[in-house]
């Protein structure tokens, strides 16, 4: 099963900001119908430099899978 839920941090976040989140919905819909994605560059504990592209990319290889 696909992820049918995307939770996308905001530009300065990471996906801890939306770990409460994620455990809640994941407790509601299942493991697998919840994704936490964490943007390009953002796993290096700093704001990386804005790509759009990559940003992209990221949210829609998840949505593919």
């Amino acid at each position: 099963m696909s992820a049918g839920i995307v939770l996308v941090h905001g530009y300065s976040g990471s996906p801890d900001d939306l770990s409460s989140l994620a455990q809640a919905l994941t407790a509601v819909y299942g493991p697998d119908a919840v994704a936490n994605v964490c943007l390009h560059g953002h796993d290096a504990g700093k704001t990386p430099p804005f790509d759009q592209d990559a940003f992209i990319s990221t949210i829609v290889d998840v949505v593919r899978r």
